[in-house]
């Protein structure tokens, strides 16, 4: 009938009302080297029926023998929680899909010569079915109340050619990972992440709309989409145009105008101390011998004057004033991205690995919490069907389809493509 259990914590009956019975190991199930428990409930009354169950989460029974107390895995999967944890780690530290599934099946001894398999979709169905369950637990909730929003893109570039086959020097834009910074208890950390096709003000508005609450200011690097994006979900919000982008912009049109670097109107290093020290600036760039300064200065005169009167005192308030910060936290974004970023075609799923990789920036990257926040969820996500603890694990349910609301990187690439051919 089974043997007793002895110094190991008794699992519950599945049935309600049948906890209280006696429960005996009744031998194991699965393949060899990946055999988990079953167990069996024997009824304290007679006539009552004794019946067979298993675990939710079962126990994976390690080197060979009945070892109650191994690592808990999923209803019908080889891999325990806790290699599912380590990889979504690892996807969020920058490793490829195939290298954190390599890593995987070695520590679950999966290279069986029978069993052999070198390709990433292991990992990749992990990051789509778990990394939202651990980005809901962990991630933030809602947008910051406090000090400023931080918003930027990172275009992702490949090679492409005209109609003559003359290849396009910078080449075309595939996607766009757009991102937002803010602060919790004065430390910068990375809010939102996600991939567009695009950076329209539409783009951007969507974005902005997957969290909600109102922010007091929103710094931009001044483009067009991500303001227009910005002032149509938060109307009343402050615009901070990025102050580093703004002596860049500057600088660039005093080298196409070809003005000497000898000039005063290099010198930008007070015009944002005071709205008088903006308008001395504008005065000195009037009389500048640089036609483009003038005008970009004319046109930006009003917006720039009100933001330097409002400027707050960067030290003292801890306020930022631009998106340097945010830029150095994709950094590693970048570098992880970049030498895949032709690879990537589905842009939910890019979504999905962009939630790892923002925890693991926020430092909340961490094995046993990830195993924890899975191992609730299963519990908490079961079909009621007839074997009990089947978890409503729906693998490469994430399909992009074209034309569809979520259109992937590539197809939007082939559409620019071909406008470019049709423009030539």
């Amino acid at each position: 009938m089974g043997r007793p259990l002895r110094n190991v914590p008794r699992p519950r009956c599945p049935i309600p009302g049948h906890c209280g019975r006696r429960v005996l190991l009744a031998g194991t199930y699965g393949l060899p080297g990946h055999r988990r428990p079953r167990y069996r409930c024997v009824p304290e009354l007679p006539g009552e029926a004794t019946h067979t169950f298993i675990e939710p989460q079962p126990r994976q029974i390690t080197d060979g023998a009945v070892c109650l107390k191994g690592p808990r895995t999923p209803r019908n999967y080889e891999f325990p929680i806790k290699e599912i944890a380590a990889a979504l780690v690892a996807m969020g530290r920058g490793l490829t899909y195939k290298e954190a599934a390599a890593r995987a099946r070695t520590h679950a001894n999966r290279f069986r010569q029978d069993r052999y398999s070198s390709h990433g979709q292991l990992v990749a169905d992990w990051v789509e079915l778990f990394a939202p369950v651990v980005f809901a637990k962990l991630g933030p909730s809602a947008w910051p109340t406090v000090d400023s929003l931080v918003l930027d893109h990172l275009p992702f570039r490949i090679p492409a050619v005209n109609a003559s086959g003359k290849a396009i020097p910078a080449g075309i834009v595939a996607f766009d990972i757009m991102a937002a910074m803010g602060y919790e208890n004065h430390r910068a950390k990375i809010w939102l992440l996600g991939a567009s096709p695009t950076v329209l003000t539409g783009d951007w508005l969507a974005f902005l709309n997957r969290l909600p609450g109102d922010v007091e200011r929103v710094v931009t690097d001044g483009h067009g989409g991500t303001i227009g994006g910005a002032c149509r979900r938060w109307p009343t919000a402050v615009m901070w145009r990025s102050e580093w982008h703004i002596s860049k912009a500057i600088q660039r049109l005093l080298a196409q105008d070809k003005v000497p670097e000898t000039d005063p109107a290099w010198n930008l290093r007070d015009i944002y101390d005071s709205a008088a020290d903006w308008t001395v600036y504008v005065a000195l760039a009037d009389t500048a011998a640089a036609p483009r300064l003038r005008r970009w200065v004319k046109w930006h005169d009003s917006d720039l004057a009100t933001q330097i009167a409002n400027r707050p005192n960067p030290v003292k308030d801890g306020t930022p004033l631009t998106t340097g910060g945010l830029e150095h936290l994709l950094e590693p974004i970048k570098v992880a991205v970049n030498p895949r970023k032709q690879a990537f075609t589905n842009r939910r799923r890019l979504d999905c690995l962009l939630m790892l990789m923002q925890l693991e920036l926020n430092r909340q990257a961490d094995e046993l919490v990830y195993a924890k926040v899975i191992s609730d969820w299963l519990s908490a996500n079961q079909l009621p069907d007839k074997r009990p603890g089947t978890a409503p694990l729906l693998r490469r349910s994430v399909v992009d389809h074209g034309g569809s609301s979520l259109p992937s990187p590539q197809s939007v690439l082939a559409r620019k493509q071909n406008r470019l051919i049709h423009r030539q």
